[in-house]
């Protein structure tokens, strides 16, 4: 898994060329909506005031839910709204079929609800697993930081996957830096530190690409190294 999660450009790519195809065409997305909201129209009801916790901006500011930035993701102040408003008891489980990066199971951890969390992303499924430990020891993942940003940089033996993305989305020398500060992670034996630390590497490799979300789309901008 380790090994998957920093050629998330890789798996993203491959994803969109596999499936592309087989995606359903704007009128079908938009006959199918329509459609399914006729079908619920009299149970659905406007919920306002849920207008600024259905994105992933507050969370920014939550402490381990903010590990990973997951736009497509909701709000710890959702989770927390809709188990008072369906009065959910502490014995009861909660159950989010599409997880994320686990703000749901994360949310009713910390409250302490008993919860299951299941999401396709593997990347995701491996933040919120990071995210969901609860064996850290603050003190020996600062040193583990300070000591992998203090190892000199040394020439990579990997090298990413020939993908057509990769050289437009990264410089040379933030790939030779990913590389490095990989193989710098995974020869960590305890696999809780390697886990943290490679949640951080994949955190911060959108910032270093040289993409940028546009919209629906991605637009090519200059970057600051790593080093």
């Amino acid at each position: 898994m380790s090994n998957s999660l920093l050629g998330v450009a890789q798996v993203k790519e491959a994803s969109i060329t596999n499936h592309f195809s087989a995606l359903p065409s704007y009128d079908q997305r938009a006959w199918a909506r329509e459609a399914l909201h006729a079908r619920y129209e009299d149970r659905l009801v406007d919920k306002f005031g849920y207008r600024q916790l259905v994105t992933y901006v507050p969370n920014k500011s939550e402490p381990i839910h903010n590990w990973f930035d997951y736009k497509e993701g909701f709000s710890k102040k959702l989770v927390e709204g809709l188990l008072v408003e369906f009065d959910a008891r502490p014995d009861e489980l909660v159950l989010d079929p599409f997880c994320g990066c686990g703000t749901t199971p994360l949310t009713c951890q910390q409250l302490g609800y008993p919860a299951v969390g299941v999401d396709i992303l593997e990347v995701a499924v491996f933040a919120a697993q990071v995210k969901l430990r609860t064996d850290y020891e603050p003190h020996l993942m600062e040193s583990k930081i300070n000591q992998l940003l203090a190892t000199p940089f040394r020439e990579p033996e990997s090298t990413f996957s020939d993908i057509r993305i990769i050289p437009r989305a990264f410089t040379p020398q933030a790939m030779q830096d990913i590389l490095f500060l990989k193989e710098a992670i995974l020869s960590e034996p305890e696999e809780s530190i390697r886990d943290f630390l490679l949640l951080g590497l994949v955190s911060i490799l959108e910032e270093v690409s040289c993409t940028s979300k546009d919209g629906q789309f991605l637009r090519l901008v200059k970057r600051k190294s790593l080093r």
